[in-house]
């Protein structure tokens, strides 16, 4: 099994995503990272939190993270994603965000288990840019030394 964080700005299409990883035998989440993009970092949030409750993984910790990029500004997709994000609707969680930020979490993380995590980012980068800026080994640090994996106009960081 592969211990995993995943790095996420939920719309509908993040949204999906987790609901497959949170779901696979394959992976062990260790927790969430939420950004803006889709949606602000208020809707982002929510919709992760949503998404555990929904699939009864409240054991999976929330941290939310950067709401505006390093250099200009999010262009939301609330047009494609809906009002609050999401296409579907889902009943508001009674689960809570996490303490502490998500930058802080995912150096913790990789420092506690060096190696050991796989930290999957599904974009925005702006949470990963961050820890990167505060601690440059992350890339050392998280599992696979630093690869770079680009699928999409996504770099994913291993």
């Amino acid at each position: 099994m592969t211990t995993v964080i995943i790095d996420t700005d939920p719309g509908t299409d993040d949204a999906l995503a987790l609901m497959m990883a949170l779901q696979s035998p394959d992976l062990d989440v260790m927790g969430l990272t939420t950004v803006g993009g889709n949606a602000t970092l208020a809707h982002t949030t929510l919709n992760a939190l949503r998404v555990l409750e929904y699939l009864d993984r409240t054991e999976v910790p929330v941290h939310a993270g950067a709401s505006h990029p390093l250099k200009g500004g999010f262009q939301y997709a609330y047009y494609f994603h809906g009002p609050g994000g999401l296409t579907a609707r889902m009943s508001r969680p009674s689960l809570k965000p996490a303490t502490g930020r998500a930058v802080d979490f995912l150096l913790e993380a990789t420092r506690s288990e060096p190696g050991e995590i796989v930290l999957i980012a599904l974009r925005p980068l702006t949470n990963v840019a961050k820890a990167m800026v505060k601690e440059p080994r992350l890339r050392e640090c998280a599992k696979g030394g630093g690869k770079v994996y680009q699928r999409g106009g996504a770099k994913l960081y291993q």
